[in-house]
């Protein structure tokens, strides 16, 4: 047995650690703890045996480096035993060995969902297609589900307001079509353009891209959940990449100049 322990020990000892670093990342820090100790108890034996060796083969005592060498290791499988044992303990009285989600703290001002200002555009100048759509993502980051009860834009110049609906299973459908949003689940809200199609109503015409600037430049998304309101403003900045030299900062030329 103790010349298994010597042979084996290092390469058991090393896949242990593996194993530690591993769990200590995405299932649980106590765990990787009983095995990072189970991985220090398997050093001890090689470790001792090699002590001996070289104390027999060269005849001298152990230094002061090797001997606090060795108290270090056995610090380490005493530490690494508390720890085993007091996950031990915890499986033993049902208590969980992971970090609960729920016990964060979150920020008041965010979720439970949170959106991203990143905008996808179906259509437009880039592609020498009508505006058919904006997209809008965001997540459930709480722990709970979710309901989102209405959603919309409204026009900063002109005060029109769209609707919006959502994503679901591939489908674009509408708000009161869904369940609850699950924790984690991603979402993403669509704004139509134009009028309905006559051969399919769930799909769009489009709008120019000019007559899109004219009223959507400037808008605000507003959504409530069962929670609470949303409000996030968009300019130009947020259109300019879609709509190069068209919205957002650029140069433009004098009024007076004339070409050559």
């Amino acid at each position: 047995m103790w010349k298994i322990a010597i042979e084996r020990g290092p390469a058991a000892a090393l896949w242990l650690l593996a194993l530690a670093a591993q769990l200590s990342g995405y299932t649980s820090i106590a765990i990787a703890f009983a095995a990072a100790g189970a991985a220090a108890l398997l050093l001890i034996a090689p470790a001792i045996h090699h002590l001996r060796a070289w104390r027999d083969r060269t005849g001298r005592k152990m230094t002061t480096a090797q001997f606090l060498l060795l108290i270090g290791i056995a610090g380490t499988w005493i530490f690494m035993n508390i720890a085993m044992g007091t996950a031990s303990w915890m499986i033993f009285n049902s208590q969980p060995l992971t970090a609960n989600a729920a016990a964060i703290t979150a920020d008041p001002d965010q979720g439970p969902v949170l959106w991203f200002r990143n905008l996808i555009l179906e259509g437009g100048p880039n592609s020498n297609m009508p505006v058919y759509a904006l997209i809008f993502n965001g997540r459930n980051i709480s722990s709970k589900e979710v309901q989102i009860k209405s959603a919309n834009i409204i026009s900063s110049i002109n005060g029109t307001k769209l609707d919006l609906e959502i994503v679901a299973q591939n489908e674009i459908v509408r708000l009161d079509e869904i369940e609850l949003v699950p924790p984690g689940a991603q979402i993403q809200l669509v704004a139509k353009f134009g009028e309905p199609r006559a051969d399919d109503p769930r799909k769009v015409l489009g709008l120019a891209a000019k007559d899109f600037i004219d009223t959507w430049r400037s808008f605000s998304l507003n959504v409530e959940d069962s929670k609470r309101n949303y409000r996030i403003s968009f300019n130009e900045g947020d259109l300019a990449a879609f709509f190069p030299g068209r919205v957002g900062p650029h140069v433009s030329k004098k009024a007076t100049s004339k070409g050559l």
